[in-house]
């Protein structure tokens, strides 16, 4: 089996699960894409029009509407990190991670803080509802394998 090293040379992950991880990492971008467009329209119901692309990363990035979708900005960081070796993790801990993300994007009508809004947000949102089941297919597939 093929595997893919880390810069460093330490540690590595094999290619099937490399492969995972990018097309992981393509669907977690669509999630978070559909998820900030979302929670721009509902915003702009309540607040009037968000006038710019720059204006609504700024907004993304520092109002407090927008704070619930932080978690997933994190995790699509860490995973970026594993892809290019900036941080040496090797099979196990690429599981890990994708276990995190499992647990992350569970989404509750009756949880608290994220869980819940995510859980609002997929019901507005086709797009956003896809990209999370494509996520929790790819999860599950690559933990289970």
């Amino acid at each position: 089996m093929k595997t893919k090293q880390a810069k460093s040379g330490l540690k590595t992950i094999p290619k099937p699960l490399m492969d995972t991880l990018e097309e992981l990492r393509q669907s977690l971008l669509e999630l978070q894409r559909a998820l900030l467009l979302t929670e721009r329209d509902t915003y702009e119901r309540v607040y009037g029009p968000i006038s710019s692309t720059n204006e609504l990363i700024d907004l993304a990035l520092n109002d407090p509407w927008f704070t619930w979708l932080l978690p997933i900005s994190r995790l699509a960081v860490r995973l970026d990190e594993v892809m290019t070796g900036e941080r040496n993790c090797g099979q196990d801990e690429v599981l890990a991670l994708l276990a995190q993300a499992q647990i992350l994007l569970s989404p509750s009508a009756k949880g608290e803080g994220f869980e819940r809004s995510y859980y609002d947000a997929l019901q507005r949102d086709a797009s956003a509802a896809m990209a999370h089941s494509h996520i929790h297919k790819l999860c599950t597939l690559a933990i289970a394998a």
